[in-house]
């Protein structure tokens, strides 16, 4: 109502609040070597400051916010919402239309397993001692599953290259101990590996380790047990 008898409209006032809410540059003075930025600081601080900008003029009599209707804090704006799912041990599931999600971000440098341990332990913890039992943090997607994964591919990966270098070569040589030696230079070769990235500071992940193929392995140590095999 206040806003018809004044002749405004709420676009007049977001503008006008818009318009009365920021800093304005005002360039540099020189000085010597150095320069003295200039600013005019305009941002509202307190509810006092919302209230006191000036929406129009009537007749000289300048027409405020508060005039207008009374300023206060509000709720802030939701912008989005999420909901989980639980399946539960009997079958049944448990839903939520409304949860509170959280990200947890590791530095740059870091040792992602020891990030993951320390945060396992900071989740019980709370879950235990700070919020009630009706309340708890649930991990639903954990990055420690895909670096176990991972784990597993590699040692996986590793014993069954072991595995099938041993048997081509004594298929294609016929002697066990040349067959045994050129296998034993796949897990030495990734420990020598491991120690260089160690001492370099690089992390073991898929780029670094996916680079090591067993081509790369295995077919210096192939060629020099054949040749010497065959001589």
């Amino acid at each position: 109502m206040s806003l018809a008898n004044y002749g405004l409209s709420p676009a007049a006032v977001v503008q006008a609040l818009s318009s009365n809410n920021q800093n304005a540059g005002g360039g540099f003075i020189q000085k010597g070597d150095q320069a003295i930025n200039i600013r005019g600081v305009g941002n509202a601080n307190t509810i006092q400051d919302i209230g006191n900008i000036i929406v129009k003029e009537v007749g000289g009599t300048p027409i405020r916010v508060k005039n207008l209707g009374e300023v206060r804090i509000g709720p802030q704006e939701r912008l989005g919402k999420i909901s989980m799912s639980e399946h539960r041990p009997d079958g049944s599931v448990d839903s939520r239309d409304d949860v509170v999600e959280g990200i947890v971000l590791s530095r740059v440098g870091v040792q992602d397993e020891t990030v993951l341990n320390g945060l396992h332990e900071k989740v019980k913890w709370i879950n235990k001692e700070i919020l009630p039992p009706d309340v708890q943090i649930k991990p639903y997607l954990d990055r420690a599953d895909l670096i176990h994964m991972n784990t597993h591919t590699v040692e996986h990966n590793m014993v069954e290259g072991m595995i099938l270098v041993l048997l081509v070569l004594l298929f294609f040589l016929g002697n066990l101990r040349s067959a045994v030696i050129v296998a034993v230079v796949v897990p030495l070769s990734l420990l020598f590996a491991s120690i260089f990235l160690n001492l370099r500071n690089i992390p073991a992940n898929l780029l670094s380790l996916g680079a090591l193929d067993f081509g790369m392995v295995v077919d210096g140590a192939v060629v020099m047990v054949e040749n010497i095999f065959s001589a």
